[in-house]
């Protein structure tokens, strides 16, 4: 047996009409989990712990100045943009050297180097 096939100008499945206050761009109740035990069952994975559980983005260096009195380093994150100078600390990092295209800083995981434009 073949499918019935549509008349021209007729959608070729037929639709059910959307109730009216309903959004359809909403996940069905059927499919949602928010249950985060749920979800990392079904990964297959356990959620991080400690410190890993929330990482720190990295900052990105917008540009750096350095003079012979000091280095500084312009860096971003999020709606937070100001100068560093070697010492201070930005967020979760220490700056720890400046040079032309590049800021190194010191964060939880270690020795970063950022470079322009990246």
């Amino acid at each position: 047996a073949r499918p019935a096939q549509a008349a021209a100008g007729e959608p070729a499945v037929a639709l059910e009409p959307v109730a009216a206050g309903r959004d359809p761009f909403q996940v069905p109740a059927a499919y949602r989990q928010t249950d985060q035990k749920a979800v990392t069952q079904t990964a297959g994975t356990r959620p991080p712990e400690g410190p890993a559980a929330t990482p720190q983005a990295l900052p990105q260096l917008m540009g750096t100045v350095i003079s012979d009195a000091a280095g500084i380093a312009i860096l971003a994150s999020g709606n937070e943009s100001r100068s560093v100078r070697i010492g201070e600390r930005f967020e979760a990092y220490t700056l720890v050297a400046v040079d032309a295209n590049s800021a190194v800083l010191d964060g939880p995981g270690g020795p970063t180097t950022l470079r322009m434009g990246r």
